[in-house]
């Protein structure tokens, strides 16, 4: 089951009903494991806002069974991150998208008062997929510190703009458990990323099936040189790279889908 929140500028009696019942609604749907919130930040006028935040809380709180919870365009500071993330711990897929979310909220290094033993994905032991596309404020530091106890098949950090080789640096610094999980990275708009910062990260993912480097313009032919080298699984590539020797990377791995359109 999918529900949709949606939550938009227009003045209407129906947000403040819904702060009224939402109470209820929760309690009767406490087996729901499927959650979307859909919101759009700049247009929302204050109040509703705060009562999209409320009905997460009340979701965080209360539906502990759920697997799946989709936000996009959502206010998520540091403080209702952890709520979600150390209430939810069943989730197994996290999407966050478009949404204000920072380093401070992924990492926990801002607030230590709150929790100081644990970054706040850690409580997700089950989480296998997290979707960070177009979550412009994460930077290389997320990518240092907020992952450490996670075993992610997939990872997207799609238009995240601020990410750069530094961050995949710090990706590949990660423990040996962490690397080997990931499965399939999704790089696509990450401009500042280049070779280099690959060259580095792609010979620690060994389980590594699907990769997006689409609209990372730094990203030239020496990736595939990379990839041929070191991702003996790899199954789909995404990439907007002019490939001179297509047929080359074909005949070492002749199980890889490549996409290459611009």
């Amino acid at each position: 089951m999918i529900l949709a929140g949606v939550l938009s500028g227009r003045r209407s009696r129906w947000p403040y009903q819904l702060r009224e019942r939402t109470s209820t609604w929760v309690e009767r749907f406490a087996i729901l494991k499927v959650f979307r919130i859909v919101t759009q930040v700049n247009s929302l006028p204050e109040p509703a806002l705060n009562i999209a935040k409320m009905c997460l809380r009340f979701v965080a709180s209360r539906l502990l069974k759920m697997t799946f919870l989709h936000l996009s365009s959502f206010d998520l500071d540091e403080y209702l991150f952890r709520e979600v993330t150390t209430n939810l711990v069943n989730l197994v897929v996290l999407g966050v998208i478009n949404c204000n979310i920072s380093d401070d909220a992924l990492t926990g290094l801002k607030h230590l008062e709150i929790d100081a033993s644990t970054p706040p994905l850690r409580h997700l032991k089950r989480l296998t997929e997290l979707d960070l596309n177009t979550c412009i404020e994460v930077t290389d530091v997320s990518l240092e510190s907020a992952f450490t106890s996670c075993s992610l098949r997939e990872l997207s950090l799609s238009h995240c703009y601020q990410i750069s080789d530094c961050g995949l640096a710090n990706l590949a610094a990660q423990p040996e458990s962490i690397k080997r999980s990931i499965e399939e990275l999704n790089l696509n708009g990450c401009y500042k990323v280049t070779d280099l910062g690959l060259s580095k990260l792609l010979p620690e993912l060994k389980r590594l099936r699907v990769l997006n480097v689409k609209g990372c313009p730094k990203v030239t032919n020496k990736t595939l040189e990379t990839v041929k080298k070191y991702c003996p699984k790899l199954r789909y590539l995404d990439t907007s790279i002019y490939m001179s020797d297509k047929h080359n990377l074909l005949d070492t791995l002749p199980l890889l889908k490549l996409d290459s359109r611009p």
